[in-house]
């Protein structure tokens, strides 16, 4: 579902633009959270009460932070999103100003976009669920986003090559937002598990937050080449790291088997 509603945000929002404007977005996204808070009260199960104290609980908080493979996906959520976020801060100026593309026809370069990367995510996921390297469907999927990065830094004027290098960032992109929280649900004890996935939420939108800051300063002193560029060289700073959580991965999946 998490999937599907950021899909569904790329292809609606540039028609609700159209329709309703920026501040009828904020209005909407103000409706939404009302309808959310409404689910939460009156739909959702009540949760059971834990009877660990705060001091436990706040000591989980800290440990997973500590724990260096936890940390790492921690970072790579962190920069996942921030990438994510700073791209389409650039995108849609690249569809507008040097594509000449209306706005009201960017939700079709989007959806286009993502269909098109299933040939991407798919095949990485099928690999992945037969029990194939952990490390390196990890580092593939690093490499796609890097790869993607990169070349719409120095080759975006053309839409037919922006709208394939798009689905190449979304194949790895997909890959590892579905992957990150099983691999932390892996390596975690239970109890411990909603506090690792508490920090992981946190550094995602921390994440969304950074990219969204980064992606506008750097578009403002430079253009969208280098948006993109920086975004590339911050995973593939991120690369190093990726293996480390990948080798931890591994020895939770011998342990458990």
């Amino acid at each position: 579902t998490m999937g599907a509603t950021f899909i569904l945000a790329l292809v609606v929002g540039p028609l609700l633009n159209t329709w309703i404007g920026v501040p009828g977005l904020f209005w909407l996204t103000a409706l939404l959270a009302a309808v959310s808070l409404l689910l939460v009260v009156f739909v959702v199960p009540a949760a059971v009460q834990d009877q660990k104290s705060h001091a436990l609980n706040l000591w989980m908080v800290i440990a997973s932070i500590r724990e260096p493979g936890l940390r790492a996906l921690d970072s790579g959520i962190f920069l996942l999103h921030m990438v994510l976020t700073a791209t389409f801060i650039a995108v849609p100026y690249v569809l507008r100003d040097v594509l000449a593309l209306p706005g009201a026809q960017h939700w079709q370069i989007y959806l286009g976009a993502m269909l098109l990367s299933l040939l991407g995510t798919v095949p990485l996921i099928i690999v992945s669920e037969r029990g194939y390297s952990a490390k390196r469907l990890l580092s593939l999927a690093v490499a796609l986003i890097v790869l993607a990065q990169i070349l719409m830094a120095f080759f975006s004027s053309t839409l037919v090559l922006l709208v394939v290098l798009l689905a190449v960032f979304f194949s790895g992109f997909n890959f590892l937002e579905a992957r990150f929280p099983a691999m932390i649900s892996q390596q975690v004890d239970p109890e411990g598990r909603g506090a690792a996935l508490g920090v992981y939420a946190t550094a995602q939108f921390l994440g969304t937050f950074a990219g969204g800051a980064l992606g506008g300063w750097l578009y403002g002193i430079g253009d969208a080449g280098a948006v993109f560029l920086v975004a590339g060289v911050a995973m593939a700073l991120w690369w190093r790291q990726a293996g480390r959580a990948c080798q931890r991965d591994a020895a939770a999946e011998q342990s458990a088997a």
